[in-house]
């Protein structure tokens, strides 16, 4: 390239960093007038060590009603998806008298994965978040609980959402976009009798424990308050939404396969929870089944039992069949349940839950 036109060239990638410089403060500017919120998507503890993942974002205003048209619903799955993030925030993290910061990144995304000076107690697990750059036109603050492990849990409780307790249909685009975008926390579905046998598994063998439920999805996060709301309709026991985060790398939507999403959330769990032993709830729709076997091989000592809804996909019978028969050489015990009801008295069976 001529002298010239590298300095053309330098002009322009000066002009446009400029530019997008200016662009940048200008709708930071917009936004920080805007209300704010530190949305919490995971917070659990054990001991001294927490973990908590979220973002700040612009709050976008939400109604859902029962009686909403599939229009309504549409335009709300769209506002979801186009909130606002407050990147490079910093955030200040209290728990009791104990305070630190947390950075948030390019896209408002911050984490906290560390050891307190102090130990979480199950019975005041709250902790609060607040603002502190950049200047906000308003108070940004959030309050939110630390999922704990209670002196009376036995085992924990790890279920993947769609498919296993909400109809997403996964494996069928067209269906699961019409759940996804057209219908709200009213409308969702969930498998009957979930709500029953989980609430079940929760409270144990004696009927007295409070075991603690995770739930699992490749969701995106911006899905979150749906699907919490969901979990409340139906009245599921309560517990942290382990969703994906959707990150844009330049110009391309950067989206973790099921594999790489899920299986560091349950290694995570099981380094946490160490005395812990654990079941786990999937379907035969997606990779439920690889991916628990992988923790399974990792932890074997600490997996109680997988449960697998059977959604009776002729395309993954071979597969599933097989999967099944590896896991059982080896000495796991898998269960292939119809419906909830047989989820239960498998579970009953086994001692995990109480009989009525």
């Amino acid at each position: 390239m001529s002298w010239w036109k590298n300095a053309i060239h330098k002009s322009l990638l000066a002009t446009e960093s400029i530019w997008d410089a200016y662009r940048d403060r200008y709708q930071l500017a917009s936004r920080l007038a805007k209300p704010l919120i530190i949305q919490v998507y995971i917070a659990y503890a054990s001991g001294n060590r927490v973990y908590l993942h979220g973002r700040v974002i612009v709050r976008s205003l939400i109604r859902v009603n029962q009686a909403d048209s599939a229009w309504t619903n549409f335009r709300n799955s769209i506002k979801r998806f186009r909130r606002h993030e407050i990147p490079y925030a910093s955030i200040k993290f209290a728990y009791r008298d104990f305070q630190l910061n947390i950075e948030a990144d390019s896209e408002g995304y911050f984490d906290l994965d560390t050891n307190l000076p102090i130990p979480i107690e199950s019975s005041h697990p709250g902790f609060s978040l607040e603002l502190v750059h950049p200047d906000a036109k308003h108070e940004v603050r959030t309050d939110a609980l630390f999922q704990c492990i209670s002196p009376s849990g036995d085992f924990m409780i790890v279920s993947d959402l769609d498919d296993t307790v909400i109809k997403t249909d996964v494996h069928h685009t067209t269906r699961m976009i019409a759940h996804t975008f057209f219908q709200n926390a009213y409308s969702r579905e969930i498998f009957p009798g979930t709500s029953g046998w989980y609430h079940a598994l929760q409270a144990g063998p004696e009927g007295t424990s409070k075991n603690p439920f995770f739930y699992l999805s490749t969701s995106p996060v911006h899905l979150l308050d749906l699907l919490q709301d969901v979990l409340d309709i139906q009245q599921l026991p309560k517990g942290p939404l382990l969703l994906q985060d959707i990150k844009t790398d330049e110009s391309t939507f950067v989206v973790r396969g099921s594999i790489r999403h899920k299986l560091p959330h349950l290694q995570r769990l099981m380094q946490f929870f160490k005395d812990l032993p654990i079941v786990l709830i999937g379907d035969s729709g997606q990779k439920d089944l690889l991916i628990y076997g992988t923790l399974a091989k990792e932890y074997p000592d600490r997996i109680k039992t997988i449960f697998i809804r059977d959604l009776k996909l002729a395309s993954k019978a071979e597969q599933v069949d097989r999967q099944i028969a590896e896991l059982r050489e080896l000495g796991f015990d898998i269960v292939l349940f119809p419906d909830s009801l047989s989820g239960l008295n498998d579970s009953i069976s086994r001692g995990y839950a109480k009989s009525s």
